[in-house]
C-alpha cells in the first residue's frame, strides 16, 4: 500500500514539476498522416473528405477549444456536372474574457483538396491544415494546460471547407466566404474594431533548393520588386516561405509580428522568409490570380452593404504554382504521398508552426512570471510543492 501511495505521489510530483514548461515540440507528421488522401465531395474522394472533417473536430475539442460547425450549401464542379453539396467549416474558439481594439485573431486553412494529381493532397492543402492543428494544439497547451501563459485575447482557429476557387473554377462560394460573411462579421458585432487580422496557411510544404525553381517573370518583378531582387541573390531558388498581405496598418503590424518570430532561429535554417506585401494598385495577371485562389481573398474583398471593407489577412504560402515541384522521388512510378515527406520539407513546415505559435503566444497571451527560465524565482511554486510532498512522505512512513 505504501509503495502504491509513494508511486502516485511521485507521479503527481513529476507532473507538477513540468507543468509550467513551454511546449514548442512540433509534431506535424502525426497530423499529416490524416491528410494524405484526396478530400473532395465527389469523384470517389468523399469518404476521406468526411474523415478529415471528423478528425479536425475531434482534435479541436481535445485541445480545449469551443467547437462550432458552420454548415452551408455551395456548388462545385465535378466530372459529371455542377453539383450542390453541403460544406462544413470547423471553428474552434479560444475565448478570452475581455478584448481590446485589434485583439481578436483568426488562424485558418482549407481541409479539402482539388482533384488534380499535381501537387497532390499533402501539398494542397494537407500541410496547411496539419500546421493549423499543430499550432492550435501548442497554443492551447501553453495557455490552458501548462500554466506557462495566461490568455488575454480571443483566438479563433478555423478549418475551411470547399475552396471552390481551386475546384477547377467551381461556380459556388467558398467556405472562406461563408465564414467571413456569415459567421465572423456577426461574431465581431458587425465592426472591425476588435479584429486584429487573420493568418491563412495555404501550401507551405514545397521547399525547392534548385536554382531557377521560383517564378522570375516580369510580372513578379513588378509586383514584388524586393522579393525579386532577394531571389536573384539566392539563385532564384524556391527556398523561402512567402508572407503575402495588403499594405494597410493592421496587416503590416500582424505581418511584422509573424516575421519577427519566424526569423528568431533563421541562422539554423537553410531557407528564408520573404515579405510579399501587395502594391496598393493591382493589375490582374497570372501572379495575382495564383495568390487569390486562397481564402485570404475573402477577407481582402469583404463588403458591407456593397461598400468595400477589406479585413486584414496574411497569406503564409510557398507560392504554389509560382514554384516548381521537385522531381518525383519515385521516378516514373506512381508516388505515394508519404514519399514526398522529406526531412527538409518537415523542417520547412515546422519553422512555420513555430513562428506562428510564437506570434500567437506573444500577441494573445502573457508569459506568467513563475514560468521556468523567466526569473530566479521561477521554480518557487514547484519547489514549495516538492517540500510539502516530502513532508507528507516522511509523515506517512513515521
Amino acid at each position: 500500500m505504501r509503495r502504491l501511495v509513494l508511486g502516485l505521489l511521485a507521479s503527481f510530483l513529476g507532473v507538477s514539476l513540468v507543468a509550467a514548461d513551454i511546449d514548442m515540440d512540433v509534431k506535424i507528421v502525426e497530423k499529416l498522416q490524416h491528410f494524405s488522401e484526396y478530400r473532395f465531395p465527389g469523384n470517389n474522394h468523399e469518404d476521406s473528405w468526411v474523415k478529415a472533417r471528423d478528425y479536425i473536430e475531434k482534435e479541436f475539442s481535445y485541445y480545449g477549444l469551443r467547437v462550432q460547425k458552420q454548415t452551408f450549401n455551395s456548388t462545385i464542379w465535378t466530372i459529371e456536372d455542377d453539383q450542390s453539396v453541403e460544406g462544413v467549416n470547423i471553428i474552434g474558439v479560444a475565448q478570452a474574457t475581455n478584448n481590446k481594439p485589434s485583439a481578436i485573431v483568426v488562424v485558418g486553412a482549407n481541409y479539402d483538396t482539388n482533384t488534380r494529381e499535381s501537387p497532390g493532397p499533402l501539398f494542397n492543402n494537407g500541410a496547411g491544415i496539419a500546421a493549423l492543428l499543430e499550432t492550435a494544439r501548442l497554443f492551447m497547451h501553453n495557455v490552458k494546460w501548462s500554466g506557462a501563459f495566461r490568455q488575454n485575447f480571443t483566438t479563433i482557429f478555423v478549418a475551411f471547407d470547399l475552396n471552390t476557387k481551386e475546384h477547377d473554377n467551381g461556380p459556388g462560394k467558398s467556405g472562406g466566404w461563408y465564414f467571413v460573411n456569415e459567421w465572423l462579421w456577426d461574431y465581431l458585432n458587425k465592426s472591425d474594431t476588435n479584429f486584429g487580422g487573420a493568418f491563412v496557411l495555404d501550401s507551405i510544404m514545397n521547399v525547392n533548393q534548385e536554382p531557377t525553381s521560383q517564378d522570375t517573370s516580369e510580372n513578379f518583378r513588378k509586383i514584388f520588386p524586393d522579393t525579386f531582387n532577394s531571389m536573384a541573390k539566392n539563385g532564384n531558388k524556391g527556398n523561402f516561405i512567402g508572407v503575402v498581405t495588403q499594405p494597410d496598418e493592421k496587416s503590416k503590424k500582424l505581418r511584422d509580428q509573424f516575421v519577427g518570430n519566424y526569423r528568431k532561429d533563421r541562422r539554423r535554417r537553410p531557407f528564408r522568409l520573404e515579405d510579399m506585401t501587395l502594391p496598393r494598385v493591382l493589375h490582374q495577371n497570372n501572379i495575382i490570380s495564383e495568390l487569390t485562389t486562397q481564402e485570404t481573398v475573402e477577407f481582402w474583398s469583404f463588403q458591407v452593404n456593397g461598400t468595400a471593407t477589406p479585413l486584414p489577412a496574411i497569406l503564409i504560402t510557398d507560392t504554389e504554382k509560382l514554384r516548381e515541384m521537385p522531381e518525383s522521388p519515385c521516378g516514373n512510378r506512381v508516388c505515394p504521398p508519404k514519399a514526398w515527406l522529406t526531412e527538409e520539407r518537415e523542417d520547412f513546415m515546422v519553422a512555420t508552426v513555430e513562428g506562428l505559435t510564437g506570434t500567437l503566444l506573444r500577441r494573445q497571451a502573457t508569459r506568467l512570471p513563475d514560468s521556468p527560465g523567466n526569473s530566479s524565482d521561477a521554480t518557487s511554486l514547484p519547489s514549495l510543492f516538492t517540500t510539502v510532498i516530502f513532508l507528507l512522505i516522511g509523515r506517512f512512513y513515521h
